[in-house]
């Protein structure tokens, strides 16, 4: 009897220590990865990498549209991934913002336009080349915002814009989302 006894306090040692091994594996492998991931930022060399760890405020088969704070500047940074259009590289870009505070606005118009130059850079993160465009945003609090690109060599036409006006609590939620601190957009308190 003792016999099984001890047969069986093996094959529970054995089955332990197989998976303490395959344990030690799993994370020795999270270890490995998390290593590489730290090296690919550092090889990115840009503060822009870390939009790719966050929720975008908008996204469609052309760009990724973020609202962060870097350099501790509050910025709107638009991303494409892979490769750009010539009309996609050379429009600049609209920024329509419509402030809370309507004082802002003058001779009966709704938006205060905020349009820049297209001033593509670029990074690569994991073998992928990943583009952008970025530009500050005012220190006024936003009720929404309407982008786009316009101005492609010299003409007025709209080649790109969101399907849909980004409003501020969306926004709001998606900053808390990202651990951001982009104190232009009221962070409104969700109820249980």
């Amino acid at each position: 009897m003792k016999i099984k006894g001890i047969k069986g306090y093996q094959i529970l040692i054995a089955f332990t220590v197989i998976i303490l091994f395959f344990q030690i594996r799993k994370r020795n492998a999270q270890l490995v990865l998390i290593e590489n991931h730290r090296d690919a930022i550092a090889k990115a060399n840009s503060p822009y990498v870390k939009l790719l760890n966050q929720f975008p405020v908008y996204k469609d088969s052309i760009f990724s549209i973020y609202i962060s704070k870097i350099e501790d500047k509050n910025k709107i940074i638009f991303v494409a991934k892979d490769s750009l259009t010539e009309v996609q590289k050379e429009s600049d870009f609209f920024v329509h913002i419509y402030p809370k505070n309507k004082n802002l606005l003058k001779n009966n118009i709704n938006h205060l336009a905020f349009n820049f130059k297209n001033n593509t850079s670029s990074f690569v993160f994991w073998e992928n080349k990943y583009f952008y465009a970025e530009t500050n945003l005012p220190n006024f609090t936003i009720e929404k915002i309407n982008l786009g690109q316009y101005n492609y060599r010299g003409n007025n036409l709209i080649n790109w814009n969101i399907s849909n006006i980004l409003r501020d609590d969306s926004i709001a939620k998606i900053i808390k989302e990202n651990n951001e601190k982009v104190e232009v957009f009221e962070n409104i308190e969700e109820s249980y």
